[in-house]
Parts: structure tokens; C-alpha cells; sequence
């Protein structure tokens, strides 16, 4: 929805509001709501903004009153916005933004692709802090520190590094003879998400573009603080913190590295290694003479997403696309496949408008054939376990400890497709039954507009033979930009997915 400028006189917040077509008591209310955030926040003199089209009951408020107003919880603008009205005696929708500011060019960073520079940051600020959990004022404490070292290398790059102290267990006499650990951290990513991390650093001539960064960073901080505090972050923190040596950590954040030959966005290494021995007093299992037992603990190196389903696409739409897409699901070499061979043929030899409808109708008769192939494999228990390593390579590359977590809300997710095997196929060695069949079927996209073709799309599905209850767990679909020139198909979860594959 578009907005305005923002007004500067009651007068303009009068015609605005009239002229964008608010109702009349809203029209006193969106006046009360000015005149009470003028009075509240006198240093700011346009705390308002208002759309242009016609408005029902939504009003923004310009994010420097949320970032400096302490009251106010900046992690939860929903909150705060019920709270803002509530103070003013509105009935409003108030929403945080900067509206249609252009200010630096506009905020153009990518929510999704920042977020592994905070999450870095949540990492390191639990590892300094070793003895206890963290919270959001730790995470800020870390990025302040940091924020002073950023350099842009050329105009793909901004980095920064630095080593942290984090003290480890020690009495008062062993100051000297218990070394502190080192924290090593390391983030790259592109400038405009790196402002996102840094927003004084890359916004402070313009407060509006950095209040808005300061409360888009503070909804990322809140669930990068749960992943940090989580039960494996914790216990790596715990066995740094009393083994009372000195160890060296290293969390890396790498968004503009090698993007093709890896899904790892956050390294995590103790003593270059992605794995600690756990002693035996930290961990429940046993010997049989009743001794502790010590344990590998494998860290995870993390690929992280942040509201989006989408986990692996193959680009393109010819034969060698249709290998490394259906191929690699159905475990077959397809390229000389008559049915598919047939199909680009025919196409080759009709009339289409351009080469993304020849595309769409190549892709719309292949993603049938595919789930028409598709329906032969779900019987097949060596087939199943191929499935499920498939979908765990797109997620993963197969690399060693890698786990898909996704950013959700104020709270993360984490993912491991592999957890899927044992219900699709049971568990022989302890006489446990499958509880899950697979099924698919495969459905056209509405066209986007009049000139656009539908597009395929398959879906993956289990039904729980304890409930009987059917639940979506992947879809594959092709996607052509239209006004652009990528033709893909992605692999995406569906929320069925995390029902059998969260944890």
C-alpha cells in the first residue's frame, strides 16, 4: 500500500486524511494521534504518515519513535503499536515505517540474507558470555563492538572481524593459570544487507532509514538470541567454559562466498574442528561398570533461511535441468527417456509466443510425466530411503553437519530431512512399522496475467496411518519472471514438513 509524505501541520494531516479517504471518525482520531505524538515526542515534528489510497483504519508512524522510545518494545512493532494507540486513545492500526522515503537510495537490504551477520553475532555473544544465557542487550553490546571495524572491499563486500576474550571458569588464585578463550568472529556480506547489521554505520545521516534498520534488526535479534541460547549452543558453551583451557572459537558468516558449492551460511569451529569430545561428566550415558563415558558432540554449521520455504532450485528448463531436477528425485538417468525426448520435440515444433511460453509448455507436459513416474517409486523401500537423502542433499549438499534453520517470527526452526526415513519405511532392527505413505499430485499455477502461461507445480504428501490425517511436505515447482529473464524450478517445504522433520 502507498504512502504519502508525511504531513508537518494539523492542516495536512487534515487534507491527507480526508482526501485519502478515511472516514470521518477516523479522521478525528488520525488527528488526535498526531497532535499526542507532537506533544509526546517534540523533537520529532512529522511523526506521521498516512496512505494515499483510501484507508480503512491504518495509519504509520515513522520508526524513530519506536527505536527511541525505550517504553516501547522495538522487537515486537505489533506490540507497540497497539500500546502507541492505546497511549494516544485511538482506535488505529498503527503500523512502523519510513513509507515511501527514498532517503540512501531506500533500504534495499535483504531481511533473509542480513540475518546470518546478527546470528553470528547472537553465537558470539553467547560464547562470551559461557555461564549463562544471553539476551538482546548482549547481542547489541557485540554489534556496537563490531560496527567501529566494517570496511567495504570494492562494491560486492563489506567485512568485519575481531576477537573477542571470554573468560572461563577459574578461583581467585588461578587468574594467571586459567587463560581466557578467544572468539573469533568474521562476517561478509554484500553493503546494502550489512546495513541492516550495522545501521549507524551505513545510515546516520538519514534518522528515518536508520530507525528503521535499528527495528528490522531488533525482530531478527529476538529468534537469533533463542537459536543461541538453544540446548546445543548452551552446551558447547558449558564444556568451553569449564574445561579450563584455552580454546579457540571461530564463528565465520560468509553471504558472499562460494553460494554454488555450499548451503553453509555460518561456520561454527572450536579448535578448527567441526566437532568437541564431550567429557563424561557432562553427558547422562554410561559404561557398564556404572563410569561416565565421554561422547563426540558434531557441531552444526548452520544454512539459514528466514521465511521462505524455498531450500534448492535447479535454473533452466532443458533436458540437462530435468536431470539434475527429476532425475535426481527419481534416482534415474532420464536424458534419453523417449517420453521425455518426445515432448521437447513436439514442442520444438509448434508456434509459441516467446521462448518462456515454449518453456512454460515444456515444463507443464515434463512436471506431468514426473509425477505420473513419481507414483511408481512411493512403494519401493530403497526408493523411499533415495528420496529422502535426495531432499537432505538439496537442503544440505550432503555436507558434513550442515542443518537447514529457519528464521520464523520471533523463534527459529531447524531441519533435518533425514528425521523423515525412519516413518516412511519403520525401523526393522527394533520391529517398528512404517507410519507414513507417500503420495503426490501435480497442479497448474493461476497465470499472472493475460499475456503469462500457467506453470506446474507437484505436491509431496504423507498420510499418518495412526490418524489417517494427509499432510503437504515438499512441492516442486517451475517459475518463469515474466518482466524478467529467470526461468527456475525450486524445491520448497510445506508446512507439513515440520511435523515430521523439525528438531
Amino acid at each position: 500500500m502507498a504512502y504519502s509524505q508525511r504531513p508537518a501541520s494539523v492542516e495536512e494531516v487534515l487534507s491527507m486524511a480526508v482526501s485519502g479517504g478515511y472516514k470521518p471518525e477516523k479522521v478525528d482520531a488520525i488527528l488526535d494521534l498526531y497532535n499526542y505524538l507532537r506533544a509526546t515526542y517534540k523533537n520529532i515534528d512529522k511523526p506521521l504518515l498516512l496512505q494515499s489510497a483510501a484507508g480503512k483504519n491504518e495509519v504509520k508512524v515513522i520508526p524513530s519513535i519506536l527505536a527511541s522510545d525505550s517504553s516501547l518494545d522495538i522487537a515486537d512493532k505489533a506490540k507497540s503499536g497497539k500500546t502507541l494507540a492505546s497511549r494516544a486513545g485511538v482506535r488505529l492500526s498503527i503500523k512502523f515505517g519510513i513509507g515511501s522515503s527514498s532517503g540512501n537510495g531506500g533500504i534495499r537490504y535483504n531481511m533473509g540474507n542480513a540475518a546470518e551477520g546478527i546470528l553470528a553475532a547472537a553465537i558470539v555473544a553467547r560464547f562470551i558470555n559461557k555461564a549463562r544465557r544471553i539476551n538482546a542487550a548482549d547481542v547489541v553490546k557485540v554489534l556496537d563492538q563490531l560496527e567501529s571495524g566494517v570496511t567495504t572491499r570494492g562494491q560486492r563486500t563489506s567485512y568485519v572481524t575481531k576477537t573477542f576474550k571470554s573468560p572461563n571458569f577459574k578461583t581467585a588464585k588461578e587468574t594467571k593459570i586459567v587463560l581466557d578463550d578467544d572468539v573469533k568472529v568474521e562476517i561478509a556480506l554484500s553493503p546494502t544487507n550489512m546495513a541492516l547489521v550495522f545501521p549507524d554505520h551505513f545510515f546516520g545521516t538519514d534518522v528515518e532509514e536508520k530507525s528503521q534498520a535499528l527495528v528490522d534488526r531488533a525482530s531478527i535479534i529476538e529468534p537469533c538470541i533463542q537459536y543461541a541460547n538453544s540446548r546445543e549452543i548452551s552446551l558447547l558453551s558449558n564444556v568451553m567454559y569449564y574445561n579450563r583451557v584455552k580454546d579457540n572459537i571461530h564463528i565465520n558468516a560468509d553471504g558472499v562466498g562460494d553460494e554454488t558449492g555450499t548451503k553453509v551460511d555460518i561456520y561454527l569451529t572450536i579448535n578448527g574442528k567441526k566437532s568437541i569430545d564431550i567429557p563424561g561428566r557432562y553427558s547422562s550415558p554410561r559404561s557398564k561398570g556404572g563410569l561416565p563415558t565421554s561422547q563426540k558432540l558434531n557441531i552444526t554449521q548452520i544454512s539459514l533461511k528466514r521465511e521462505v520455504n524455498q531450500f534448492a532450485q535447479v535454473g533452466g528448463w532443458d533436458i540437462e535441468t530435468v536431470q539434475n531436477l527429476w532425475g535426481r528425485i527419481l534416482g534415474e538417468d532420464i536424458r534419453s527417456n523417449s517420453q521425455l525426448v518426445r515432448i521437447y520435440e513436439e514442442e520444438n515444433n509448434e508456434t509459441h509466443l516467446t521462448t518462456k511460453h515454449h518453456a512454460a509448455a515444456v515444463m507443464g507436459k515434463v512436471y506431468t510425466w514426473a509425477n505420473n513416474r513419481l507414483q511408481t517409486k512411493f512403494r519401493d523401500a530403497r526408493w523411499r530411503e533415495h528420496f529422502v537423502d535426495t531432499i537432505h542433499n538439496f537442503a544440505t549438499y550432503n555436507e558434513e553437519n550442515v542443518a537447514l534453520v529457519e528464521i520464523v517470527g520471533s523463534t527459529f526452526e531447524r531441519y533435518d530431512m533425514r528425521k523423515l526415513l525412519p516413518a516412511l519405511n519403520g525401523v526393522p532392527s527394533a520391529d517398528i512399522p512404517p507410519n507414513l505413505k507417500l503420495s503426490s499430485r501435480i497442479r497448474m499455477s493461476t497465470p499472472q496475467n493475460a499475456t503469462s502461461s500457467p506453470l506446474p507445480v507437484v505436491v509431496v504428501s504423507v498420510e499418518n496411518a495412526n490418524n489417517g490425517q494427509t499432510h503437504d511436505i515438499l512441492q516442486i515447482r517451475h517459475k518463469i519472471e515474466w518482466g524478467g529473464t529467470a526461468i527456475r524450478n525450486y524445491v520448497e517445504k510445506q508446512p507439513g514438513l515440520h511435523t515430521y522433520a523439525f528438531g
